[in-house]
């Protein structure tokens, strides 16, 4: 039976986890990559997934929300995560409610460009930024603030850190 992944892919995947001294799991019969990551200012650890395939690899970034008593199952959190992914230029969010987790998916297709340690490095340092820069929108919303406000708070924060650490840098 044929792999399904590409082993060029999969080795500069490595090199990175192994360059960053990061510990790992990989299923060498799907071609699947597993690690966490604790993120300090988040205070949370986000389990990351690396789907390698032919020509593409995909990383999923998801955190779990399992410890907030105040989950809602409604369709507010999911609504955020809909007017999130309206802003975003690359990857999407999406809520996986059978397991509590507020998953972010960015998948990077190699058919026209080459791939290096860094563009791996990017992809896997974006989507915990983008988990980051959300996730107190997200936690906002489970504990019952409403979707478009949270997302205005998300917005203003973005426009502050880029205003605080570009723009004063300059003056």
């Amino acid at each position: 039976m044929d792999k399904s992944y590409s082993d060029n892919i999969s080795e500069v995947i490595r090199n990175f986890l192994i360059k960053n001294k990061w510990k790992y799991v990989f299923d060498q019969a799907t071609g699947i990559y597993g690690f966490d990551v604790f993120l300090a200012d988040a205070d949370k650890t986000i389990r990351y997934m690396v789907d390698v395939r032919r020509n593409t690899y995909t990383v999923i970034a998801n955190f779990s929300f399992k410890d907030n008593e105040n989950y809602c199952s409604d369709n507010r959190l999911s609504e955020f995560a809909n007017l999130v992914n309206e802003d975003l230029s690359t990857g999407n969010f999406y809520i996986n409610h059978k397991n509590k987790e507020i998953c972010y998916k960015l998948t990077h297709d190699l058919r026209k460009v080459s791939l290096e340690v860094d563009d791996v490095e990017q992809k896997i340092y974006y989507a915990a930024a983008k988990l980051q820069h959300y996730s107190t929108g997200f936690e906002a919303v489970l504990n019952g603030a409403e979707p478009t406000g949270s997302l205005a708070e998300c917005r203003q924060k973005l426009v502050n850190r880029v205003f605080n650490n570009i723009i004063r840098k300059k003056e």
